[in-house]
């Protein structure tokens, strides 16, 4: 599976879930199957890991080409605000594409120039947008964030992620957040489990229907779908 997690705007998570999310794919498969590509100048992944140890590999671009063709899951950090080539360049190389989006205007006015891109190149169907640091009950903003984008058809996960401290604790200390020292960061790991379960399903139902649609046929000859 290759995830490229993309987002046009700074501080809306995009390197927390791509950590997260190799996190979740390593406990499925192990730490030296799954890698995690830091393609970001800021290099923010390399650095976060660098503080401590992450339970599968960690590499920029320029290690990516030696390392992918060993790893069964490959998760992608892109640079933050890439353009519509760059854009275009990830969903071709991607299964799917996960965007990291926070639930307030500026975030959501740049999620819509992402999403205008990959429709343009044809890639509806390959995307979703993951809503996180949503603020608790009762503050509705996050949810109605999501009605709206869902009115105007923008793919999203059902899970979000909400609002935690400790997940600025966990890049501090160079450790994932279900390692931090804090009564509320099991709360963090559970949101991203809940996330990575869904992504696999999608993409599990991407790889059916492409299978069906291409007429492959079972061991029993018989063609499926």
């Amino acid at each position: 599976m290759r995830v490229t997690v993309i987002s046009r705007k700074g501080g809306v998570g995009k390197t927390v879930t791509a950590v997260h999310l190799a996190a979740f794919l390593s406990d499925l498969s192990g730490g030296d199957r799954t890698l995690l590509v830091d393609t970001d100048p800021s290099r923010n992944a390399l650095r976060w890991s660098s503080r401590g140890n992450f339970p599968f590999r960690v590499v920029g671009e320029e290690r990516a080409a030696e390392e992918i063709g060993t790893a069964e899951h490959v998760v992608v950090d892109v640079k933050g605000s890439p353009d519509a080539d760059q854009i275009e360049g990830a969903a071709a190389r991607s299964d799917v594409l996960v965007i990291p989006a926070m639930p307030n205007a500026l975030s959501l006015d740049t999620l819509m120039q992402t999403v205008g891109d990959i429709s343009e190149v044809g890639r509806e169907d390959f995307y979703r947008v993951l809503l996180t640091a949503v603020p608790p009950w009762p503050y509705r903003r996050g949810k109605k964030a999501r009605e709206a984008l869902l009115r105007i058809g923008v793919s999203m996960f059902d899970a979000e992620v909400g609002r935690l401290e400790a997940f600025e604790t966990a890049t501090e200390e160079g450790v994932l957040v279900r390692d931090v020292d804090d009564r509320r960061a099991g709360r963090g790991w559970g949101y991203y489990e809940t996330v990575g379960e869904e992504l696999v399903s999608w993409v599990s139902g991407l790889r059916t229907r492409d299978l069906r649609s291409a007429g492959v046929s079972d061991t029993t000859g018989n063609s499926r779908g």
